[in-house]
């Protein structure tokens, strides 16, 4: 990739690796006056109060990430929690900074410029998200799988991302893609200490980043110092077709069958989706018909 993009990486790493193995990447962003860490504060509590959650940073990596902002509460408010981050034990977590319209100009820049070389390899971009972290030092970020593709960039302070292989079916089974992509309430798959072997680890510094493939499951130490991070998410025609596959293999096995798993048959794959894209289209059509 070219010099004049945010995200450096080797072009070949690029093609090989992109939404199938994880891969480190350097930035150019640590100085951008909209990622400084008083513009992030500032954003913190410009957002609407239900995406900016707040939570122990003491949690555990087997802890529910999900269920973490009234399972740890500190008791801080927000404002106290960011005025006292080196030593409020706190991890704050944006959700939809996009919401923004300067921050979403930002990382419509960022993924304008990836896309060219992501369409070339997995087309269709699409679903652009945003979040950003703000941790006190020696946090942790729970164990967790996401329903996305991200580029995670480091901001500031030192961190250890351990990414799993989101095709080990040991460690995510296909039962917990379903239920990822067919509940959104329910839990997620959880951690087990088996899995730590099985993990790649990055430490990271600032102006470090490193990419996550589609359900890649990951979790996150923090170093001494405050850390300030963001990830810029997106998903593709490919996923999109993936989590449909697995929503509907979450329905036969509702029927007591056993699906086939997502990729083993490429004919089959494209039967599920095509039927639930058909089911989706007429329950539209049915939910907008017009009365009388």
């Amino acid at each position: 990739m070219g010099h004049d993009r945010h995200i450096q990486v080797d072009a070949q790493v690029m093609r090989e690796d992109f939404n199938r193995r994880p891969f480190r990447f350097t930035h150019d962003l640590t100085d951008h006056p909209q990622l400084k860490l008083e513009a992030l504060f500032d954003l913190a509590t410009r957002l609407p109060q239900a995406e900016v959650l707040h939570w122990s940073g003491g949690i555990k990596i087997s802890d529910n990430i999900d269920t973490a902002s009234k399972t740890h509460a500190t008791g801080r408010t927000l404002r106290q929690t960011l005025d006292h981050i080196e030593d409020a034990n706190s991890y704050i977590l944006i959700r939809n900074a996009q919401f923004d319209p300067a921050f979403r100009r930002l990382v419509d820049e960022i993924l304008d410029q990836v896309q060219p070389e992501t369409d070339a390899i997995e087309p269709g971009m699409c679903q652009r998200i945003a979040y950003i972290f703000i941790a006190s030092p020696h946090s942790v970020t729970p164990y967790h799988t996401d329903r996305d593709i991200n580029f995670h960039f480091n901001l500031r302070g030192q961190k250890w991302i351990s990414i799993w292989d989101p095709f080990d079916r040991e460690v995510l089974p296909e039962e917990g893609l379903e239920t990822l992509f067919s509940d959104w309430k329910a839990p997620r798959h959880p951690y087990s200490p088996a899995y730590e072997p099985r993990a790649r680890t990055f430490e990271l510094h600032a102006g470090q980043g490193v990419h996550h493939p589609f359900t890649a499951p990951h979790s996150v130490r923090y170093g001494d110092q405050v850390s300030a991070s963001f990830t810029v998410t997106f998903n593709t025609r490919a996923t999109n077709r993936r989590a449909g596959v697995h929503f509907v293999n979450r329905a036969i096995r509702r029927l007591g069958l056993t699906p086939t798993p997502v990729g083993r048959s490429e004919t089959r794959d494209e039967l599920k989706f095509a039927a639930l894209s058909l089911y989706r289209r007429a329950k539209a059509m049915v939910r907008h018909r017009p009365v009388g």
